[in-house]
Parts: structure tokens; C-alpha cells; sequence
């Protein structure tokens, strides 16, 4: 494991700048009404800084793994990537561009599988590809079909999500997610909500496909920016890992890491290896140090990529 290093001339899948968040928030304890309108003036609503100097550039292919606490910024970066939000401040480009809603470059994943109840699990896989222009409903079965067989649930494509457990659920959401073909993926906390084993066991899955892909004569890997609070979660599956901190959310430690690929059919024993352990132990105590770290000296100059 080392500091991520940047590298001139690199092509970044995602590319943030100097990048400031702010919101307005009103304040709870204001008058509601006609009263509330009243006090407006002399009551300002306050400002929230999301992000502070972030600058973030990530290179096509690379597996980044967000971690962080609670209201760090890690959703609020991932959704001006998504073209959700825009900066306060500072420049986000994907592939080179400004980031836009509905652009299949982009493919979003959530903590939540977020399934339509009235559709079937291949109706729901087929959702990202009913679009103006998209392809014919044939292309779209056999797209869902494939995708269905990756995760394992080729058997369950007429059934309901009403009908599977939640790690079913998250098998859907992540064929969902890869049916567009997106050249990007943004991850936020999607195996989060699952037991211990379930969760290891669909980390594997993704990893497979993700690698699997990558490893093709004809195909790039796809970048995935990927959010969570899971220190191991983070080690097993990315190439780097940035620490987050709040108040305002900035980017205080940017370590690459040396695990060798392919990792997903080691998984389990890689968890009780030495160089997992002390790999673990470093980047922990990395973390500590951060968190000790006072507001805005971590985004002083922002922060390099790794390659």
C-alpha cells in the first residue's frame, strides 16, 4: 500500500476539481406560515458546505472505494458525479464531459435495491433499457437474461420482488444497474443492509463479474466509484481507498492498494491472511490519524490520483 500518486496525461473516468457543496437549510426552530415569511429577514437560512476543496480524479478502469462516516460527503460527491447536484464551486467531468442525468455513461447503485413491486425481476433488470431509442424488447430480454445468469437468478425472472430475500433483492439491483452498459459505476453502500455471509458472498459475486470483464482481450474493466463505511469492504474489493471527514466534507487520506487481483475467489481467506491483516492494521491507524486532522488542512491542494 502506498500514497496515491497522479500521473500526467491521464485519461480519468471521473474528474473532480476544487470542487465546493454548498446548501441552504432552513432553520427548524423558524416560524412555519405567514409568520415564518415574516421572519425571513432578519432569520436568514443557513449555509451547509457539503464539500470543501475537493479534487478527486479517477482513472478509467480503476476500483475507488470511498470511506467515511456519516455526513462526510460521500453521497454528495457521487451525486455530482450522477449529474444530480452541481458544484457550488470547482469543476465534475465523466469522461471528459459534464456530467447528465439519464446518460447511459453512468450506471448508480443504492444502499436501498429500490425495485418496482408491479414488475417482475426481469421486468425490473429491462428498466434501464426502456428508453426513447433503446433497444427492441427481444435485445432487452436476452440483456436481462445474461445479466440474470451472472447473479444467479435466472431461475426467479417471473417471480416479484415481494417474493425474494433481500440478498436476492440487491442480485436484482446490481443486474439492473449493469444492463445499460454504463462505463461507470457509483456504488453507494449497496450491500450494506445485508447479513455478514450475504454480504461476503455478493462482494464475491460483483467482484467476479468486475473482474472477469476487465480481464477480456476486448473490454476495459468498468470504473466504479463505491461508497461505504466498511474499512474491510473496502480493502478486499478496491485499488484505492480515501478517507473522508466531516465538517466539511473533504478528502484527508488517499492510499493505494497492492492486493493482487484477481481477489474474488479468494475473498475468505484473504480476511485471515498476514498481508490482509497488516494491510488492515496500516490503513486503520492511517484513519485515526486523519480523524485527528482540524477542518480544511487535509484539502489543502487537494489530493492526487491513484494509478
Amino acid at each position: 500500500m502506498g500514497v496515491a500518486v497522479e500521473r500526467v496525461g491521464q485519461e480519468y473516468a471521473l474528474d473532480a476539481e476544487s470542487v465546493h457543496l454548498h446548501f441552504q437549510v432552513s432553520d427548524a426552530s423558524k416560524p412555519r406560515g405567514l409568520l415564518r415569511r415574516a421572519a425571513t429577514k432578519s432569520q436568514p437560512d443557513r449555509t451547509l458546505v457539503a464539500l470543501e476543496d475537493v479534487t478527486l480524479r479517477m482513472p478509467r478502469g480503476q476500483f475507488t472505494a470511498l470511506v467515511g462516516t456519516s455526513g462526510c460527503g460521500k453521497t454528495s460527491l457521487l451525486n455530482l458525479f450522477a449529474g444530480i447536484n452541481e458544484p457550488t464551486y470547482g469543476s465534475v467531468r465523466v469522461a471528459g464531459r459534464a456530467p447528465k442525468r439519464g446518460t447511459d455513461e453512468i450506471g448508480y447503485m443504492f444502499a436501498r435495491d429500490g425495485l418496482l413491486p408491479w414488475r417482475t425481476v426481469r421486468k425490473n433488470v429491462e428498466l434501464g433499457l426502456e428508453c426513447p431509442g433503446g433497444p427492441s424488447a427481444d435485445v432487452r430480454k436476452d440483456r436481462a437474461e445474461e445479466l440474470l445468469s451472472y447473479v444467479g437468478l435466472s431461475a426467479f425472472d417471473g417471480a416479484y420482488p415481494s417474493q425474494l430475500s433481500q440478498g436476492m433483492r440487491q442480485r436484482v439491483a446490481l443486474a439492473r444497474t449493469l444492463a445499460p452498459d454504463p462505463g461507470t459505476l457509483l456504488m453507494d453502500e449497496p450491500f450494506a443492509a445485508l447479513d455478514a455471509g450475504t454480504k461476503l458472498r455478493l462482494e464475491a459475486e460483483f467482484l467476479d463479474i468486475w473482474e472477469t470483464a476487465g480481464a477480456a482481450e476486448d473490454q476495459q474493466a468498468k470504473s466504479v466509484l463505491f461508497v461505504t463505511h466498511d474499512l474491510q469492504e473496502a480493502l478486499l474489493l478496491a485499488d484505492r481507498v480515501i478517507l473522508m471527514l466531516p465538517n466539511p466534507g473533504r478528502i484527508a487520506l488517499d492510499y493505494a492498494i497492492s492486493l493482487p487481483r484477481p481477489r474474488a475467489r479468494r475473498l475468505p481467506e484473504m480476511l485471515f491472511s498476514e498481508d490482509f491483516r497488516s494491510l488492515y492494521e496500516e490503513l486503520f491507524h492511517a484513519l485515526e490519524e486523519g480523524s485527528g486532522e482540524t477542518p480544511g488542512s487535509a484539502a489543502e491542494g487537494g489530493v492526487s490520483s491513484c494509478v
